[in-house]
């Protein structure tokens, strides 16, 4: 497969306020990214080609340009046992220039959530679960839940 350079910029600000044991962050954040060649290869009809010159099956994320702008909001809560809950989101518009747009297409909604919780076990190990939705871009339309047992040394 042929290089397929990827410029990128992330950005965005936001300010945290503590009420008690309470933080809230609202905040902006701002994501561009551009490939060299639009490999996605996910058209709607024609599937004969090889990808790089005509459209074809497979492929994967890379659109000529994609901008994201998204306003969020994230709140943790630190409990005196050494408990920590956390949640956040952001809701956002999206425009994304591939071979199925000419040029920036339409704006689209963004979004992601997410709740998590870590709690210490011991002086050195602890349990953190988290789920999470993400929306942004067609590359990342998902549902998400991990968990980690992190050992501290």
């Amino acid at each position: 497969m042929p290089d397929n350079d990827r410029d990128a910029l992330f950005g965005g600000f936001g300010r945290t306020f503590h009420r008690g044991s309470i933080r809230f962050r609202p905040g902006y954040a701002f994501f561009y990214m551009a490939y060299d060649q639009d490999l996605s290869g996910f058209p709607p009809d024609d599937l004969g080609g090889d990808g790089r010159t005509a459209p074809a099956a497979g492929g994967y994320f890379s659109p000529a340009r994609f901008i994201n702008h998204m306003a969020r909001l994230d709140v943790v809560w630190s409990l005196p046992d050494h408990t920590t809950l956390a949640a956040g989101g952001g809701i956002g518009q999206q425009k994304v220039d591939d071979t199925l747009t000419d040029g920036l297409g339409r704006a689209t909604t963004s979004a992601d959530l997410y709740v998590a919780a870590r709690w210490r076990l011991s002086k050195n190990v602890d349990l953190r679960l988290r789920a999470s939705f993400q929306n942004v871009a067609a590359a990342f339309d998902r549902t998400r839940f991990s968990a980690f047992l992190v050992r501290r040394f």
